[in-house]
C-alpha cells in the first residue's frame, strides 16, 4: 500500500491547492502562475495514471475526478478572464459554463441560513437573483444537468462531490425563506418577467386608450367640418358655372372669389387643427408601439437563454404583444386614411380656387359638352379595347422579368363605370388582367399584370350645367390612383393605368408625374401610370419609368390632324363676318365629326386670343377675347 499512497499524496498536492480556492480567487492569480499550476497538474495526472494503477477503483475514481475538476477550474478562470491560452482547449463550453455558474453559489458557504434568508428577502448583494436562477436554470436538479453525454465522467463525479454540500445549504435557505415570507418571494424569474411584461402591456393599453379618448373628445368640435366643406364646394361649383355665362362681370367674380378665399382660409385652419389631433393620435400610437417593441426585444433575448418550457411562457407573451401591435397598426392605417382623405379635400378646394383665379385673370377654359365628353370616352375606351384584342399580344411583366403571350382574354376582361346620365359621360373603366396558376399547373389563379384604361370627367358639372371646364387636379388624380395601389402591393402584381380626360390636366399634375420625386411621393413599384389628354392626344408619363413606355401605344388617341386644321381655318374665316361661332354650326357647316370640331375649338383657345363660352339656349361658342372691365 505504501507504494501508491506516498505517490498519491504527492501527485495530488497541487490539485488540493487549487481546489481549496473558489473561482473568484483563482481568477485573480496571475495568468502565468495559473498556467504553471495547470501544467504541473497535467504532469502529475500522467504520473498518477501510470504509478497508482494498483489502488482501489473507488479511490482511483475519486482522485481522477479531483484532477479533472482542478484543471477545469483553472481553465474556467482563464475563460472568464477572456485570456488567450491553451487551458480551455480540453473542455467543452457547457463544462466551462457549469463550473462558472456553480462556483457563484459558494457565497452561501460563508453565510448562516438566517443571514442568507435576510439578504435574499431584501434582495441584497444579488442573492435573490442567484437563488431564483438556481431554480430557474435547473441547478436544483444536478443529476439532470449531469446527464449531458458531453460532460466528462470524471467531472460528473467531481461536480457531485464539490457542489452537493452547497445544494443542501441552498435548500435549507429556501425553506427558511418560505417559512418566513411564503412562496411568493420565490417565483420563477421567467414568471416574474412575464408578469412584468403583462403589467407593461396593460399599462400601455390603459394609458394609450385614455390618451386616445382625450384626443377623440377634441374631434367633436370638428363634427360640422364636412358640412362646411360641402357648402364651400357648392359655392365654388356655382362660381365655376357662372364664369362661362355671358352676363357675369369680371368685377363681380373677383369679389366673389375674394369671399371664397376668406372662407377657404378659415376652413383650412379648421382642417389643420383637426389634422393636428390626428397627428397627436398617431404619435400616441407610435409611442405605444416603441414601448411594446422594446419589451418584445427584451423577451426575445431572454427566450434564447431559456429551457423549452420557459420559452413557451415567453412565446405566449410575445404573441400577445404582437396582437397588440397588429391592433395598433390597424388603428394607425385608419387614421392615416382619414388624414389622406382630408388632405385630398383641402387640395381640391385649393386647386379649384386657384383655377378660378387663373380664369378671371384671363387664362382660357376648355369647354367640353356632356355629349362630346361621352364621345371622347367612348372613342378612348373603344380604341384601347381594339388594341388589347389584336391577338396575339405580348404583355411584359418587369417584376418577374417575364413575357406573357395572350391569345384571348376570356374572364380576364371587365368593364365598369361610375354612372352618369344616358347622354353624358359615365367615367368608364376597361380592365384586362393577365393571370397565371400560383403553382405553374395547379392552384388558384393569381394576377400577374393588370392593364386598365380610365376616362374621367366631372359628372356633377355635366349633370348641373351640361358641360365641364375643369382640368383634372392633383387631388383628383391621387384619388383615382388610391384604390389601385394597395391592391397591387398586396397582390404583388404590376398595375398599368392610362387615365384620360377630355378637359385636360392641371399643370401641377403634369409637372408632378414628370418629376424625379413622383414615384417616391405618390405611387409604388407595383403601379405605373400615364395621363392622356383626350382632345389634344398628348400623353404624359414619368420619363424614368421604363415600364409604362411599353404600354403607351395602348392608350394613345389617334385622329386626323389635317381635318382639325381645316376646321380651325373654317372658324377663322367665319370670324370675318361674325363675333362668335357656334359649336353646332361648325359641326353642320364643316361636315366634320364632333370630336374634330371640338379639337379645333380647343386648339384655337390654347393658342390664345380666343375663348369658349356657354350661352343659354344656344350652347357652346368660341369667340375672340375682349377685355371686359
Amino acid at each position: 500500500m505504501a507504494e501508491w499512497t506516498d505517490e498519491y499524496d504527492r501527485v495530488l498536492k497541487t490539485v488540493e491547492r487549487v481546489l481549496r480556492n473558489d473561482l473568484e480567487r483563482l481568477k485573480r492569480i496571475q495568468e502565468i502562475k495559473r498556467i504553471g499550476l495547470y501544467n504541473d497538474i497535467s504532469e502529475n495526472l500522467e504520473r498518477f495514471e501510470t504509478e497508482c494503477i494498483t489502488m482501489p477503483v473507488d479511490i482511483y475514481k475519486d482522485a481522477a475526478s479531483r484532477f479533472a475538476l482542478a484543471r477545469l477550474l483553472l481553465a474556467t478562470s482563464s475563460w472568464v478572464n477572456l485570456e488567450d491560452n491553451s487551458m480551455t482547449s480540453g473542455f467543452g463550453e457547457n463544462e466551462l459554463k457549469l463550473a462558472r455558474d456553480f462556483e457563484r453559489y459558494h457565497i452561501f458557504d460563508i453565510l448562516t441560513i438566517d443571514e442568507a434568508v435576510e439578504k435574499i428577502a431584501r434582495k441584497k448583494e444579488g442573492l435573490y437573483e442567484l437563488i431564483t436562477d438556481y431554480y430557474e436554470l435547473g441547478y436544483a436538479n444536478l443529476d439532470s444537468l449531469l446527464d449531458d453525454p458531453m460532460i466528462m465522467k470524471d467531472l460528473k463525479i467531481a461536480f457531485k462531490n464539490r457542489y452537493t454540500k452547497v445544494q443542501h445549504k441552498i435548500e435549507k435557505i429556501t425553506f427558511g425563506c418560505i417559512e418566513r415570507y411564503g412562496l411568493s418571494w420565490l417565483k420563477s424569474g421567467i414568471l416574474v418577467k412575464v408578469e412584468e411584461s403583462e403589467a407593461i402591456r396593460e399599462r400601455v393599453i390603459a394609458e394609450g386608450e385614455q390618451r386616445m379618448r382625450e384626443l377623440e373628445s377634441r374631434l367633436t368640435e370638428f363634427e360640422s367640418i364636412d358640412d362646411e366643406n360641402l357648402t364651400l364646394t357648392n359655392r365654388i361649383f356655382q362660381l365655376e358655372g357662372e364664369l362661362l355665362k355671358e352676363s357675369v362681370e369680371k368685377e363681380g367674380t373677383e369679389k366673389t372669389l375674394a369671399e371664397l378665399v376668406v372662407e377657404r382660409d378659415r376652413l383650412l385652419q379648421r382642417f389643420a387643427a383637426m389634422d393636428k389631433v390626428w397627428t397627436d393620435q398617431l404619435d400616441v400610437i407610435e409611442a405605444r408601439r416603441q414601448e411594446i417593441e422594446k419589451q418584445e426585444r427584451e423577451l426575445q433575448v431572454r427566450m434564447e437563454q431559456e429551457r423549452a418550457e420557459d420559452r413557451r411562457l415567453l412565446a405566449n407573451e410575445i404573441m400577445e404583444l404582437d396582437n397588440l401591435k397588429r391592433g395598433l397598426a390597424e388603428r394607425e392605417n385608419a387614421l392615416n386614411s382619414e388624414k389622406k382623405a382630408t388632405q385630398l379635400k383641402r387640395g381640391e378646394i385649393e386647386d379649384r380656387l386657384r383655377e378660378i383665379g387663373e380664369v378671371i385673370a384671363g387664362k382660357p377654359l376648355r369647354l367640353v359638352t356632356a355629349e362630346d365628353a361621352k364621345l371622347y370616352e367612348l372613342n378612348y375606351i373603344a380604341r384601347f379595347d381594339t388594341k388589347m384584342h389584336e391577338f396575339p399580344i405580348r404583355i411584359y411583366n418587369p417584376i418577374e422579368d417575364k413575357n406573357y403571350k395572350i391569345n384571348s382574354w376570356g374572364d380576364g376582361h371587365v368593364r365598369m363605370s361610375a354612372g352618369g346620365s344616358g347622354l353624358g359621360p359615365e367615367n368608364p373603366r376597361s380592365v384586362y388582367a393577365v393571370e397565371a396558376r400560383k403553382y405553374r399547373v395547379f392552384g388558384e389563379k393569381v394576377r400577374k399584370v393588370v392593364v386598365e384604361a380610365v376616362s374621367f370627367s366631372h359628372l356633377d358639372e355635366h349633370k348641373e350645367y351640361g358641360f365641364d371646364t375643369r382640368r383634372v387636379s392633383l387631388s383628383e388624380f391621387l384619388t383615382l390612383l388610391g384604390g389601385s395601389i394597395p391592391d397591387a402591393e398586396v397582390g404583388q402584381y404590376l398595375h398599368v393605368i392610362g387615365i384620360a380626360s377630355p378637359t385636360g390636366w392641371d399643370e401641377r399634375v403634369v409637372s408632378e408625374i414628370q418629376s424625379k420625386e413622383f414615384a417616391h411621393n405618390y405611387v409604388s413599384r407595383f403601379v405605373s401610370v400615364c395621363l392622356v389628354d383626350s382632345v389634344t392626344g398628348d400623353v404624359f408619363y414619368n420619363p424614368t419609368d421604363e415600364r409604362i413606355a411599353g404600354f403607351v401605344e395602348f392608350f394613345k388617341p389617334e385622329f386626323d390632324r389635317e381635318q382639325v386644321e381645316r376646321v380651325k381655318q373654317f372658324v377663322l374665316d367665319a370670324f370675318s363676318v361674325k363675333d362668335y361661332v357656334l359649336f353646332e354650326d361648325a359641326v353642320s357647316e364643316s361636315g366634320e365629326a364632333r370630336d374634330i370640331v371640338s379639337r379645333a375649338f380647343t386648339g384655337l383657345v390654347d393658342a390664345g386670343g380666343y375663348r369658349m363660352r356657354w350661352i343659354e339656349d344656344v350652347g357652346a361658342v368660341v369667340e375672340r377675347v375682349v377685355d371686359r372691365k
